[in-house]
């Protein structure tokens, strides 16, 4: 049986917690995004590479964020996100999210985005 999904509401790109790193990890971006985004805006200083605590010789990379918490590519006059049609795929899986909770990888859902608000657990 073949269902097709239809998502209720998407990215409304309303930069509001999503775009705000204090309770979760900025987005994580792969040599791939970095690449497009790099291109696309002209810029090269937008990510930071981090070393892993868990494996030796492993970095990561995440979007910067400005002193007040929200991501470099929030457009704050407007509060768009400035890329938003290039975003890297963590901020288009939010409210989504693969954190490790007590030692454990868990798929969560957080409650705050406008989006979750419209799923229920059958959906998920």
């Amino acid at each position: 049986m073949n269902k097709n999904v239809e998502l209720i509401m998407p990215c409304q790109n309303c930069a509001k917690s999503c775009c705000k790193f204090d309770e979760y990890l900025p987005a994580i971006l792969n040599p791939n995004e970095i690449d497009v985004i790099s291109r696309a805006t002209g810029c090269s200083d937008f990510y930071e590479k981090i070393a892993s605590c868990w494996l030796d010789n492993f970095y990561y990379y995440t979007v910067k964020f400005r002193h007040d918490g929200y991501c470099i590519f929030l457009d704050k006059q407007k509060m768009i996100c400035s890329i938003h049609d290039i975003r890297p795929f963590d901020c288009r899986m939010f409210p989504l999210d693969f954190p490790e909770i007590n030692g454990k990888d868990k798929w969560i859902l957080w409650d705050y985005c406008s989006y979750s608000k419209q799923l229920n657990k059958t959906m998920l």
